[in-house]
């Protein structure tokens, strides 16, 4: 080979090789990688509620967290947009929060006298400089209870288009499975009108353009066979749901094998799933008492 058509091969490889290199990168930065976590009663305030803290535990969820780097996080259990701050610092995150009214002081917390149960809202952290908009709150969740938790709900854009539609939500606790169905008597009906609830907005949702992903605390085990609210919130749809937890176990606590923390996606979002990216993130310490759950979208 002659130098000059070394240098002919160079000028044509050369390019080329820039080009995939950017064409790899640019893939990189359209995967989004999203969290839902359950923080456990997280207060404004150190000794507030029922899982007093101190600055160091805080600052462990925060760490925690900023090692898993997600994009987006679905939360669950925070008092204030002002609690999910200490968490989710203001130089790198976007925080939108339940409007549903503040609580104030709940019930005397178990083993914890003179101590009470705070606000326990939904909400998003969103990673600065990701582009979306802010939909009404999901307040018919509520059920007119005003315990009962709101659904927060976003709109990510790319483009300055709708991309995926993102629902926070934290549903009635207590009937977590078939051993609770038969004598919850108070949890169950509630969680049922809640079903009831989410699945007419998923039907809705179902006929929209925009692909979908609900996330968080749904308080019941979806993977199980036969489950009743897994078949309702499918019921009627062209194509079901897919639940990423399904045939995988959870790890978070060993007294309890199955997720009541889930990632519900539509069949459009779920072809934008990056398969196997489902993760469960270890507890480092007591609380929160949830795992945080992850998993990733190519968009």
């Amino acid at each position: 080979m002659t130098f000059s058509n070394f240098q002919f091969i160079l000028r044509i490889v050369f390019p080329l090789a820039l080009a995939l290199s950017a064409l790899f990168v640019n893939a990189e930065e359209e995967t989004l990688k999203l969290m839902a976590y359950n923080v456990e009663h997280l207060n404004e305030d150190d000794e507030a509620g029922c899982v007093p803290r101190t600055d160091d535990d805080y600052l462990e969820i925060a760490q925690n967290i900023e090692k898993a780097g997600p994009d987006i996080v679905g939360f669950q259990e925070v008092e204030t947009a002002a609690a999910a701050a200490r968490i989710f610092p203001a130089d790198k995150w976007v925080i939108e929060f339940s409007g549903r009214p503040n609580t104030g002081k709940g019930n005397e917390c178990r083993q914890l006298p003179g101590k009470h149960l705070r606000h326990l809202g939904t909400g998003f952290a969103i990673r600065k400089g990701l582009d979306y908009e802010r939909n009404p709150d999901f307040s018919a969740l509520g059920l007119d209870d005003n315990f009962q938790r709101w659904g927060t709900d976003i709109t990510l854009m790319h483009e300055d288009k709708p991309a995926l539609r993102l629902l926070s939500v934290h549903l009635k606790s207590g009937c977590w499975g078939p051993p609770q169905d038969e004598r919850a008597a108070d949890a169950c009906p509630q969680l049922h009108e809640q079903s009831a609830v989410l699945t007419e907005w998923v039907k809705v949702s179902s006929a929209e353009p925009i692909p979908f992903v609900v996330l968080g605390d749904f308080n019941r085990r979806l993977a199980l066979e036969n489950d009743w609210m897994w078949a309702q919130l499918n019921a009627d749809l062209p194509i079901s749901l897919e639940l990423l937890d399904e045939g995988v176990g959870a790890k978070c606590d060993p007294r309890y094998k199955d997720f009541i923390d889930h990632f519900v996606l539509d069949h459009r979002a779920f072809k934008y799933y990056v398969q196997d990216s489902f993760v469960e993130i270890p507890r480092t310490s007591d609380h929160p008492d949830h795992c945080a759950l992850t998993a990733e979208l190519m968009l």
